[in-house]
């Protein structure tokens, strides 16, 4: 693990989480410290006045991975400790947490006593407290309100020595090589030589995941809405559905729900589990950003109601297409694609469209160029245009509810960019079904062009319950 990554993958420049500092733990001295002496200031927009005053212009403490949820702490000596989050194992006792409390109520909070006592992290905003043990081997997540240790921290890896650390499997070393002027990072080894290889499983699902997620997000206040009748320029809120910033649609729920479905079942499909799931959320504001549905399409809802796919004329729409997108990360054959999709849509034209969405997945992630599959393509009416979409005009491009046109949004959107976000934003600009086509668009570039980095810091952090889209990734 190089000093300056995350072991799933996200880089942490100049020793920074790319969301910026860790604002779900830091100390609460230091919280209070930054409070008193910028009033003025969203606490979210001082991130360079906090390194100016707390260590010579570098603020090198306590890091929460933005993506993996890890935790990084450099200690008092230089050297980090990288913690994965657990559940709780009883190790400690609510009663020695409320002591601590309770002490840490009455006591000033400085430096010199971190070095001591154990350490405290609050976010000022949020009702969790994290502990950290003396030999700082866990954290303990405590949630005030409910008065409950919520999980744990656990050490994953911990520096020993320069370019030495220390995991489960044992030693192991980074070695750099000199090339010119420049030291350059060749690999992390164990002292039999073997290679470090960290493989965040989920870490191509994380991109695409929440690529969709966003370009949700985007398109929910401009649903509906005619091309060239609005100009969205990035995450904003209300509009249409009436949604704060941030919020996402049925697309995701269902997404989501599926994501959940394949994890609870150790990747396999199963059917009546999955249809259970959204039927959680339909009725019950599962898998939903803020425990509500304000968006159902009605060809989902009928189908989930009556437990029958609905194959009628007006079945072609894309309510399937739109949740698809886990089943391009598991081994699945293109008749589990259709019988999935016909837990609502079981229209052959909606089957195809999911069937052909997760394959140029496949083949993209198994190393192909998105624009070579996409010109072997071929395919029989309503699809034909898919292998030419890249040539297509804009004026050409529809962007309606039904599959195929939102099929064709989506692949032209991403070879007609050159970065992540002019791509979604060209989705949301196209109009009309502006959610759907923007988390189709979304998804299929995070899995095939563009890393989760890529996601610009504020539509990030505009998402809302980060915390159910991490606990359904599998």
């Amino acid at each position: 693990m190089a000093k300056t990554g995350c072991v799933c993958g996200v880089t942490l420049w100049n020793g920074y989480c790319p969301g910026g500092i860790n604002w779900d733990v830091f100390p609460k001295w230091q919280a209070e410290e930054i409070i008193r002496e910028y009033p003025e200031y969203d606490i979210l927009e001082v991130a360079d006045s906090i390194a100016d005053k707390f260590d010579n212009g570098e603020f090198r403490d306590i890091w929460l991975c933005r993506r993996c949820r890890r935790i990084k702490i450099w200690d008092i000596d230089g050297k980090f400790i990288c913690y994965k989050k657990k559940p709780f194992d009883q190790s400690i006792s609510p009663e020695k947490i409320f002591q601590f409390e309770e002490w840490l109520a009455y006591s000033d909070w400085d430096l010199e006593e971190e070095k001591t006592l154990t350490y405290a992290l609050e976010h000022p905003f949020r009702s969790h407290r994290y502990f950290l043990t003396e030999d700082k081997d866990k954290i303990f997540v405590y949630n005030t309100d409910l008065c409950v240790i919520e999980f744990i921290y656990a050490v994953e890896t911990r520096e020993i020595d320069e370019d030495l650390f220390q995991d489960e499997h044992g030693v192991y070393k980074n070695i750099y090589i000199q090339e010119g002027e420049n030291k350059v990072f060749k690999g992390s080894f164990y002292q039999d030589g073997t290679e470090v290889v960290y493989d965040y499983p989920n870490g191509r699902l994380s991109d695409a995941i929440y690529g969709a997620v966003i370009g949700d997000a985007l398109g929910v206040p401009f649903e509906g809405m005619v091309r060239g009748s609005f100009k969205c320029t990035g995450i904003t809120g209300f509009g249409t559905h009436d949604q704060p910033a941030g919020t996402w649609s049925d697309a995701s729920s269902m997404m989501l729900a599926t994501c959940k479905s394949l994890k609870d079942n150790n990747g396999k499909i199963k059917i009546d589990d999955m249809r259970s799931a959204f039927m959680k959320w339909m009725n019950e504001g599962e898998f939903s950003p803020n425990g509500e549905v304000f968006d159902i399409e009605k060809v989902t809802s009928k189908a989930l109601t009556t437990g029958l796919p609905q194959e009628d004329e007006y079945s072609d729409g894309n309510g399937s297409l739109m949740r698809i997108l886990p089943l391009a990360f598991i081994d699945c054959t293109d008749d589990d694609i259709r019988d999935v999709s016909a837990i609502t849509h079981g229209h052959w034209i909606a089957k195809e469209a999911c069937v052909i969405y997760v394959n140029i997945i496949k083949d993209c992630i198994g190393g192909k160029r998105l624009a070579d599959v996409i010109r072997s393509l071929d395919l029989p009416k309503p699809f034909d245009r898919l292998n030419q979409i890249e040539t297509l005009s804009e004026e050409q491009i529809r962007s309606t509810g039904y599959v195929v046109d939102t099929l064709e949004a989506a692949l032209w959107c991403v070879l007609n960019s050159d970065d992540y976000k002019d791509c979604l934003l060209k989705a949301v600009n196209l109009g009309n079904d502006t959610a759907t086509v923007a988390a189709l668009t979304g998804g299929l570039a995070g899995a095939v062009c563009y890393s989760f980095d890529a996601i610009p810091d504020p539509w990030f952090n505009e998402i809302k319950n980060n915390d159910l889209i991490q606990s359904c990734l599998f």
